[in-house]
């Protein structure tokens, strides 16, 4: 099966990793965004954590992800025999061709990871949209595109954007206290515009005041003789 991957055309390749990266990089791009630590997106279980955090979702939601990921991959251990004789190379010609029992080998763990995704993925669909609501997208259409386009709508429409974190949605929607992260680079901003606001009154009253001081009044009448 290995063999086979990496004898496909190259820029089916280019294509996936390209999809990977930006998988990657729209995830660290909201969580910074949102305070948190974007290297999360580099880290699995922690990613998954942060990811249902975002929004508001308790961090045990996370299993609504973990539980099926586990199954599928142990289902692809266990099955890896099975889907590495799927495909056959030619020793003459190197070209790959069906085995003679066709899929009929991978039928069972392909059900079992088919079935274990269908919770997974109605659920990622779900914070899809509720991110699109904790980032102000509260359109069906941005909606429907985060699900359609995911990481590329959300690396360039929420990540790349001027769009800010509004808060986590899920709790903003059942009325559960929350607290917005503070954003260093914003706080360090305001810090410097009022002390420039402070400099420049400061500039301003030491001004007027050296304009504004009544000097002595000269007489200039000659004296009577």
């Amino acid at each position: 099966m290995i063999d086979y991957i990496l004898h496909l055309n190259p820029g089916i390749i280019i294509a996936l990793v390209i999809v990977i990266f930006i998988g990657i990089v729209s995830q660290a791009a909201l969580y910074a965004k949102a305070g948190e630590p974007w290297v999360a997106a580099l880290v699995p279980i922690w990613n998954v954590m942060i990811f249902v955090d975002l929004v508001g979702r308790p961090k045990s939601h996370s299993l609504i992800i973990l539980i099926p990921g586990t199954v599928m991959l142990v289902t692809g251990i266990l099955y890896w025999p099975e889907f590495n004789s799927l495909f056959i190379q030619n020793p003459e010609t190197l070209e790959f061709f069906m085995g003679p029992e066709g899929f009929a080998p991978v039928m069972k763990p392909l059900a079992i990871i088919g079935i274990a995704s269908i919770p997974m993925i109605i659920f990622v669909m779900v914070i899809f949209t509720e991110i699109c609501d904790s980032f102000g997208k509260h359109k069906t259409s941005d909606k429907i595109l985060a699900i359609i386009f995911n990481g590329a709508y959300i690396l360039f429409v929420i990540g790349l954007s001027p769009v800010e974190y509004e808060g986590p949605w899920y709790k903003k929607k059942r009325g559960i206290p929350f607290v917005l992260p503070v954003d260093p680079k914003k706080v360090k901003a305001q810090q410097m515009a009022a002390a420039r606001a402070l400099s420049k009154a400061a500039g301003h009253d030491e001004g007027h005041g050296k304009h504004g001081t009544n000097k002595p009044r000269v007489n200039r009448t000659a004296p009577r003789r």
